[in-house]
């Protein structure tokens, strides 16, 4: 038998206390945060505001494609726009142009109008760097890195 004025732990003990419930989602997510290093964000302040890689498995699964040679192709302004080896980039984009690690080059067989970037050599170091990084995590936390983002 509960003490006297407990009730039940998902519920609240007194009428005034309306305490939001703590899903097994919000839970996973805060271990999850835990292992790859950041916190949760206030819910006014989008995640991606407040990283300056917003998905870090999109990038460096970008990074790892442009060290193998893929080229980047930026067909317009949206986040839709990028493609990698046929798949849309949607997260890293600015990262990869805010920081030097892709180069435009002419494309003289490519479409008007589109824009076409390499690794950097500064992209390159970087991206042995981070590659290297990433196989040295855990499995388990590069799957929590990939979920989390």
């Amino acid at each position: 038998m509960l003490p006297k004025g407990a009730g039940a732990p998902h519920l609240p003990s007194k009428p005034g206390n309306c305490a939001p419930k703590v899903t097994r989602f919000e839970r996973s997510r805060a271990a999850c945060s835990a292992i790859v290093g950041y916190s949760s964000c206030t819910p006014e302040y989008p995640v991606s505001d407040q990283r300056i890689i917003p998905h870090r498995g999109e990038f460096i699964d970008a990074l790892r494609l442009l060290l193998r040679g893929h080229v980047l192709v930026r067909a317009s302004e949206c986040s839709w726009g990028c493609m990698l080896a046929g798949a849309h980039l949607y997260h890293s984009w600015p990262t990869l142009h805010a920081y030097g690690l892709v180069d435009e080059f002419d494309n003289p067989d490519g479409f008007a109008g589109v824009r076409y970037y390499r690794i950097s050599e500064r992209g390159r170091d970087f991206a042995a760097r981070a590659c290297m990084r990433w196989h040295q995590l855990h499995p388990l936390q590069r799957v929590a890195v990939r979920l989390a983002g």
